[in-house]
């Protein structure tokens, strides 16, 4: 069987490389071809990287829930299952579906060979599998990411949290939902969740479903980012329930407009620019591809 193996050099700790020469060596003593690829070199370029998928029976993303954001265009593409090889500061699709590191979980997958179709999201035309949001989570991401030098832990976000909680600014959104407007010009934190898991257990749409065709809608309202700290907060206690002012939807077709200057977005933990390179956005419009992405389970 070829393999496709990618893996991201940025992703996780330095445990990844080790992991990974343990998992190609057991593949090829299976007599598997591995096939490895890596996020930012010229294997990953369209053509090449379209090739080497579409001659393989499923792809192995090593790294956390960015790399497979990386992988997904070409994954929906070239139909090819997927398998996540947890290795990332989290890794949220790996938890969904109970995947591991563990050389033998992996092989026995393969020897199975037992594919699930799930849904994925589409946010301005860029593909994601687990959630994007937009407001002050998506501003620490954004921190994050411009202080990044190399692997990162959950320590790497402790800083830019307390710079956003105390330093950042709430932009004002509208939010419509399969053509209802739900409100507009209200400052706060919006979720848009293809899957239940989200980042430290916070888990704030907890009913979504990879299965439904819908994606789920979750608003914090937070005048300033301080009361987007503590929903985030009751989120990982299991209570922002509790709290009033919450707006929950589902729905097939999400648009979120913002005035000036707009807001910043992250989508499976990984940042997004915004037009011409900037960092924020004005105008997102997301959509849901039901059953596009297969699942090596």
């Amino acid at each position: 069987m070829n393999i496709a193996l990618l893996f991201n050099p940025s992703s996780g700790t330095g445990r990844r490389a080790a992991a990974i020469d343990r998992i190609s060596e057991v593949l090829r003593q299976d007599g598997h071809r591995v096939l490895p690829m890596r996020v930012g070199s010229p294997e990953m370029e369209e053509q090449a990287a379209r090739q080497t998928l579409s001659a393989s029976q499923a792809l192995l993303i090593a790294g956390g829930d960015g790399t497979i954001n990386h992988a997904l265009p070409l994954a929906i593409l070239t139909g090819v299952p997927i398998y996540h090889i947890p290795l990332g500061t989290e890794n949220l699709f790996a938890r969904h579906f109970g995947m591991s590191a563990d050389p033998a979980g992996i092989r026995a997958a393969l020897a199975r060979n037992q594919v699930e179709q799930i849904d994925s999201g589409e946010c301005n035309g860029r593909p994601f599998v687990v959630m994007c949001s937009a407001g002050p989570d998506a501003d620490v991401v954004h921190r994050v990411a411009a202080a990044r030098r190399g692997g990162i832990s959950h320590r790497s976000y402790a800083i830019p949290i307390i710079q956003e909680t105390f330093g950042g600014m709430v932009s004002p959104i509208s939010l419509e939902v399969d053509g209802k407007v739900l409100f507009e010009n209200r400052r706060g934190m919006a979720v848009i969740a293809n899957g239940e898991h989200y980042a430290f257990g916070i888990n704030p749409a907890s009913g979504a479903s990879m299965h439904d065709g819908e994606l789920d809608v979750v608003f914090f309202p937070a005048p300033v980012n301080f009361v987007a700290t503590g929903w985030i907060a009751a989120s990982r206690l299991r209570l922002a329930h509790l709290l009033p002012g919450c707006v929950r939807s589902k729905g097939r077709h999400i648009v979120i407009v913002a005035p000036e200057p707009g807001f910043r977005l992250q989508m499976d933990g990984e940042m997004v620019t915004g037009p011409n390179e900037g960092s924020r956005h004005d105008q997102l419009e997301m959509r849901i591809n039901p059953r596009s992405v297969r699942v090596l389970i």
